[in-house]
């Protein structure tokens, strides 16, 4: 049952004043359960590798290329896979029985590696067109769908504390059980009690996309999240846009990268700023965590290395 608790959104006045009704018919669409704000822990070794990709639910040959890699990197040795939302295009899903599970996510990720790995599941726009309570209820019925609300942590060992919030409806109360973004703000507030913090949403700080707003970082939700995370978490992570990025902003010292590439149409891109590594194409990514390194890697759909990123700890 939905807390009685008064949310405050935080694009509150934007909403009001441009698209003020699509923006509160989505807030009351927010997947509500009583799972939310779940800390889940995991065991972890000396090191931990976790694949990462975004708005990958196609169905399509691009999808299915990616995730031949993605198995080919599982059987290397993989501890997970962190999706950053947008699961089901273009409408998300309907029911947890709507056959888009089977075409989108359970036979594509069908290879023998695979089907024993953990997806740590981020919600997207594209998901909230349809249900976005049915993504995080097959939670009961999959054992590596991994989506116990919109918003959730996981420990890693001693390694990592991922923090995955919905940034579609990135709402503000008095509750880091009920809202997104207070759930962020409390998480980052906490002392860190893993080597190393990392924080997935889906919409990004900022990126070089063409398609404008919601994607350079100009809009009052990337300003907002820009002032939670930055400095604060060792890393993030985002997907929204289709291509490839990884970005050392002069205004964030909190690296950060786009890994939107995981099968959707890859969009047109141009530097905007000084990205460290951009590509207009399909991909993902892989971090590798130990007590003393956190690397990033960007692969392309045929698993061929692109780019590495060496993290540093948030100062």
């Amino acid at each position: 049952m939905k807390r009685q608790n008064v949310k405050l959104s935080l694009f509150f006045f934007v909403a009001l004043s441009a698209g003020g009704g699509a923006y509160l018919h989505w807030m009351s669409r927010a997947a509500d359960s009583l799972g939310q704000g779940v800390a889940l822990n995991r065991t972890s070794g000396a090191i931990l590798k976790l694949l990462v990709l975004g708005d990958q639910g196609t169905g399509s040959e691009h999808q299915k290329a990616i995730a031949e890699s993605l198995e080919a990197k599982c059987k290397a040795g993989v501890d997970g896979v962190l999706l950053l939302g947008d699961n089901f295009y273009p409408h998300g899903v309907s029911s947890v029985e709507d056959p888009q599970w089977k075409t989108k996510f359970e036979e594509i990720y069908g290879g023998p590696c695979l089907l024993k790995t953990p997806f740590y599941v981020t919600l997207g726009n594209h998901d909230y067109q349809g249900n976005p309570l049915a993504v995080i209820q097959y939670s009961a019925l999959s054992s590596r769908w991994i989506a116990p609300g919109r918003f959730y942590s996981v420990k890693f060992g001693s390694l990592l504390e991922l923090i995955d919030f919905d940034t579609s409806i990135a709402d503000w109360c008095f509750s880091d059980k009920d809202c997104s973004f207070s759930f962020l703000i409390n998480s980052l507030a906490k002392p860190k009690s893993t080597a190393w913090r990392l924080v997935a949403g889906h919409h990004p700080l900022r990126s070089s996309s063409l398609k404008g707003f919601t994607y350079d970082g100009n809009d009052p939700r990337a300003f907002f999240m820009r002032k939670a995370i930055c400095g604060k978490a060792d890393i993030a992570l985002f997907g929204h846009s289709h291509h490839l990025e990884m970005r050392r902003d002069s205004d964030c010292k909190t690296p950060y990268a786009i890994l939107g590439a995981g099968g959707g149409d890859i969009a047109k891109v141009s530097p905007n700023g000084q990205p460290v590594y951009l590509r207009e194409g399909l991909g993902f990514g892989q971090l590798t965590v130990t007590r003393e390194e956190l690397n990033l890697e960007f692969f392309d759909e045929a698993g061929s290395l692109l780019h590495r990123e060496k993290i540093s700890p948030a100062p």
